[in-house]
């Protein structure tokens, strides 16, 4: 089977099913596992974020998406060529891959017998079956099968000792600096599975903005800051814009030095296997004394 990802989640399942050598094409954005890296680019993005800061890039990518203009651009002729059997993508969010509708766009290039498939996670669950998905249509299920049953093992290990919990730390997950935004979707449902309350968050919910006045209200415990497409580098670099306002040293989370900033590109955006590595990482952040 020949198969191109349109999405970096999507192309990181494709690998943990033993599928890599055939992926034929992928995004600008798909760097894990190292090999994807060698994998024909088949979507480049149309907007540069550079140098901006948060504010800006939000700005940007507002203004840009008001006016109908698309984040990204496909390459027709790459795709041509990788001819494949089955597209991978998604319809939950424009701005973190290509549209759905530019997808159907491409129907009148890509052979008759091309399979498109929509990858769209609104919780942990979700993903699961997005890997049980995509091995029955690659024809591996039994591999999906296994590596499903490992990761639900993983679970239980943290579900079972969550439950010997007497008390669970209040966490705000924030998935932008300026605006302000918390993560929404399967966020909140990986606090709660790592034994923390999320404080504004709404599990299976959209991720929202919110006021400075809402965060401080919120009185967390936890800070953990995972900036959308950032790693933990850059999700440092903007911080700023945070720290600098008014009551950020009294709130509890950073009066007791609890802060936390996350790779929140490889761990928390992406809706594929390594949500597993996030939620361990969670349960670790906010129970450090276990």
């Amino acid at each position: 089977m020949r198969i191109v990802s349109l999405v970096p989640s999507a192309t990181e399942i494709v690998y943990a099913l033993g599928l890599g050598d055939q992926l034929h094409g992928v995004t600008y954005q798909c760097n894990f596992p190292e090999n994807a890296l060698t994998k024909p680019r088949l979507v480049k993005p149309l907007v540069v974020t550079n140098g901006l800061t948060s504010l800006e890039i939000d700005q940007v990518v507002s203004a840009r998406l008001s006016s109908g203009q698309p984040m990204y651009q496909i390459d027709q002729a790459g795709l041509i060529q990788a001819n494949p059997d089955l597209i991978l993508t998604q319809k939950m969010c424009d701005v973190c891959a290509v549209s759905f509708d530019q997808v159907q766009e491409l129907e009148g290039i890509v052979n008759n017998n091309t399979e498109v498939l929509s990858l769209d996670v609104h919780s942990f669950d979700d993903m699961l079956s997005n890997i049980m998905e995509v091995g029955k249509v690659a024809g591996v299920e039994n591999i999906a099968n296994l590596l499903v049953g490992s990761m639900k093992k993983r679970l239980a290990v943290m579900k079972e000792a969550v439950s010997k919990f007497d008390y669970k730390p209040r966490v705000i997950c924030i998935e932008w600096l300026d605006p302000l935004m918390v993560g929404g979707h399967w966020i909140p449902e990986l606090v709660d599975l790592a034994g923390g309350i999320d404080c504004i968050g709404e599990s299976a919910r959209p991720s929202k903005t919110i006021t400075w006045d809402e965060f401080q209200q919120s009185r967390p415990d936890f800070v953990l800051v995972m900036p959308c497409g950032f790693d933990a580098k850059q999700g440092k670099d903007h911080l700023a814009c945070l720290m600098y306002k008014r009551g950020w040293d009294s709130l509890p989370g950073v009066d007791m030095d609890k802060v936390l900033i996350l790779d929140g590109n490889s761990y928390f955006s992406r809706s594929g296997p390594r949500l597993l590595d996030g939620l361990e990482i969670i349960f670790n952040a906010i129970h450090p004394n276990l």
